[in-house]
């Protein structure tokens, strides 16, 4: 895990300072869940 982020609210930005590589990023939104792979390239 790079980052846990908890908020209440509409928007979060966050800014992750992280190597080249695929990420996997997971939203939970109370019983609701979304997975995105996401690339990243420096």
């Amino acid at each position: 895990m790079v980052e846990r982020v908890e908020r209440v609210g509409k928007v979060t930005l966050i800014d992750l300072d992280v190597a080249s590589g695929i990420y996997l990023v997971k939203v939970r939104n109370g019983e609701m869940v979304y997975n995105q792979k996401v690339s990243i390239t420096k």
